[in-house]
C-alpha cells in the first residue's frame, strides 16, 4: 500500500493545523511501513488546472497506489487517513465544513441512501480530503480521454511537466457545463467518476476543520 499526498497551496501558504496534521501523519506512515510522498502545487492560480497537474504527475511519474488530495487549509486527525486506506474503496472522503456561519457542509448524498458501516454513498463532495485509487483516472480516460487530453505547460506553477506528462496528460478536473452553469472542478470530477461506474463514499465518523478568516466588528 502506498500513497501520494497532493496538496494545492497557492502562494505556498499552509495552515498551522494542516502542518501539524501532516507531521503526525508522516510519523504514522513510518510506523506502519506505508510508502508515501508529497507533491505541493504552490503557484497555480487556477485550481482546476492545479489539481489536474497533480493527478497527471501521480499517474505519469510515480508508482503510488493512491492519490490523497489534501487542501492546505484542512486540519485532521492523522489516524483518519489510515481509516480511509483501510476501506480499500476507489474513492473515499471526509467532509469538512464550508467557511460559513452557521456551519454548512458541501456534499450531496446518493439516493436512495446507502450505508456500509460508517460509510455513506455520495454523489459529490468538496475534494480537499479525498483518497482516490489510481484505477479511477484510467476509467475516466477511457470515457472522456478525447475531450480531456491537453498539453501541460509550466506557466504559473512550480513544477515543469515531465516528458511523460507532455505526452499523457488529461484535464480530469475541467469544469463541466450542466445546463446554464459550470460545475466547480471537484464536483465535475465526481460527476465523471460516477459516470464511469465509480461510487464515491464518505466516512461519517471523520471530523475535520476548515481554516479561514473572519472579520470581527460591532454592528
Amino acid at each position: 500500500m502506498s500513497i501520494l499526498i497532493g496538496m494545492p497551496c497557492y502562494g505556498g501558504v499552509v495552515s498551522d493545523k494542516t502542518t501539524n496534521s501532516l507531521f503526525n501523519l508522516a510519523k504514522i506512515f513510518v510506523r506502519n511501513n506505508i510508502d508515501h510522498g508529497i507533491l505541493t502545487m504552490a503557484n497555480e492560480s487556477l485550481i482546476s488546472r492545479g489539481r489536474s497537474r497533480i493527478a497527471n504527475f501521480f499517474i505519469n511519474n510515480t508508482e503510488f497506489e493512491y492519490l490523497f488530495f489534501l487542501d492546505s487549509d484542512v486540519g485532521f486527525d492523522a489516524n483518519d487517513v489510515l481509516k480511509l486506506l483501510s476501506y480499500k474503496e476507489e474513492i473515499v472522503c471526509g467532509a469538512y465544513p464550508m467557511k460559513t456561519v452557521p456551519l454548512k457542509w458541501n456534499f450531496t448524498l446518493s439516493e436512495p441512501r446507502t450505508m456500509k458501516g460508517s460509510l455513506v454513498a455520495i454523489e459529490r463532495i468538496g475534494i480537499g480530503f479525498s483518497l482516490i485509487h489510481r484505477s479511477v483516472f484510467g476509467k475516466i480516460v477511457e470515457k472522456y480521454g478525447t475531450e480531456l487530453k491537453y498539453f501541460p505547460t509550466n506557466e504559473s506553477t512550480t513544477h515543469a511537466p515531465t516528458e511523460r506528462e507532455k505526452e499523457n496528460s488529461y484535464h480530469y478536473f475541467h469544469e463541466m457545463k450542466k445546463g446554464n452553469i459550470y460545475l466547480p472542478e471537484d464536483l465535475s470530477f465526481f460527476t465523471r467518476a460516477r459516470a464511469v461506474g465509480v461510487q464515491p463514499w464518505m466516512d461519517t465518523s471523520i471530523s475535520l476543520c476548515h481554516v479561514g478568516s473572519h472579520v470581527f466588528q460591532e454592528d
